[in-house]
């Protein structure tokens, strides 16, 4: 007769994790934090200016030039100085001297139809 459950124990695979003896399933590693390896029973933080911004990461991402981590390390925010949201807003980060003269610049150009 076959026993009903888990045939063998397995480590849990990258990006999730199980802490305590005897659990059944592995856990998700939450956002800001990630597990490489399997077989993982925490999660780690991710570095200096990465971040990640989904539960079950098996790495880190890299924030774009001119940002850094947010507080959580759930997604990147722009340096001092810069102007841009990211995740998801793939603004490019320009700094704010030279956005407001392009601003100023696109504001003050009129289209008219070619006839």
């Amino acid at each position: 007769s076959s026993m009903s459950g888990a045939s063998e124990c397995a480590p849990c695979p990258p990006g999730s994790y199980a802490s305590l003896a005897g659990t059944s399933s592995c856990a998700l590693c939450p956002v800001g934090k990630f597990s490489s390896i399997s077989g993982a029973s925490d999660c780690s933080g991710c570095s200096d200016g990465q971040f990640a911004s989904v539960a079950g990461s098996s790495t880190c991402f890299p924030c774009m030039d001119y940002a850094t981590h947010g507080p959580d390390h759930t997604s990147c925010i722009c340096s001092p100085t810069y102007y841009g949201v990211y995740p998801p807003n793939y603004f490019p980060y320009i700094p704010k001297q030279i956005l407001a003269v392009i601003l100023n610049l696109t504001s003050s150009i009129s289209f008219s139809p070619s006839s």
